[in-house]
C-alpha cells in the first residue's frame, strides 16, 4: 500500500509522489498486462498528522488508480474512532474503507474499525476468530479479512503471540460458516 505521508515529510510534494505511482502503475499495464490499484494508507505515530496529510493527498490529488483509504500502523493505543472522520470523507469521495484491526489487538478494535470507518475489509483482522458474534456479523456483510500468515512472521509481535496469531489463522480458515437456511 503506498504510504504517502511517509514520503512527503521527506520533501517529496505530494503532486509528485502521485505521478511516480501513477507512472509504475501506467507502466505495470502497459509492460506486463498488470492492472494495479492504490490503498492510500494512513501510517503509524503520529496518527492524527499523518490522517490529515494522508486524507489531503487523496481528496486533492486522487491519482486515477487510487480506490480505497486504509489505516496500518501500531493497534494498541490508536482508537479506531479517533479517525471516523478521515474515512467518513474518504468515503464521501469514493474511496473504499480498508483499515487494519485486530491484529495485535482484540476483537474490539475491528469491530470499532467496521462501526466507526464503515470498513468493508479488514486488514489482518485475525482476531475476528475469538468472537463468534463479529465472525458472524462479518459474513453477514460480506467484510473480508485480509490474512498473511508471512506478514504475522515477520510482525513485531513476540513469539509466543506470533505462534498464537498463526493458530488463530489456521482456525480462522478452516472455520467452517453454518449452512444457509
Amino acid at each position: 500500500m503506498p504510504v504517502p505521508y511517509s514520503s512527503i515529510v521527506r520533501g517529496i510534494p505530494a503532486e509528485a509522489y502521485c505521478e511516480a505511482v501513477e507512472d509504475a502503475r501506467r507502466r505495470a499495464a502497459r509492460d506486463h498486462g498488470i492492472e494495479l490499484r492504490w490503498c492510500f494508507d494512513v501510517p503509524g505515530p503520529p496518527w492524527m498528522q499523518a490522517a490529515d496529510v494522508t486524507l489531503d493527498v487523496a481528496l486533492k490529488q486522487h491519482p486515477a488508480g487510487l480506490v480505497s483509504f486504509g489505516l496500518g500502523g501500531p493497534e494498541a493505543g490508536a482508537s479506531r474512532a479517533q479517525f471516523a472522520g478521515h474515512f467518513a470523507a474518504a468515503r464521501a469521495a469514493g474511496l473504499r474503507s480498508v483499515p487494519h484491526a485486530g491484529e495485535s489487538t482484540g476483537p474490539q478494535t475491528i469491530w470499532d474499525a467496521v462501526r466507526h470507518l464503515g470498513a468493508e475489509r479488514i486488514g489482518h483482522g485475525i482476531a475476528a476468530a475469538r468472537d463468534q458474534d463479529l465472525m458472524a456479523h462479518l459474513r453477514e456483510h460480506d467484510i473480508a479479512l485480509e490474512l498473511a500468515r508471512q506478514a504475522v512472521r515477520y510482525s513485531f509481535l513476540d513469539q509466543p503471540r506470533k505462534s498464537a496469531v498463526l493458530a488463530e489463522i489456521d482456525a480462522y480458515v478452516t472455520h467452517r460458516a453454518p449452512a444457509a437456511s
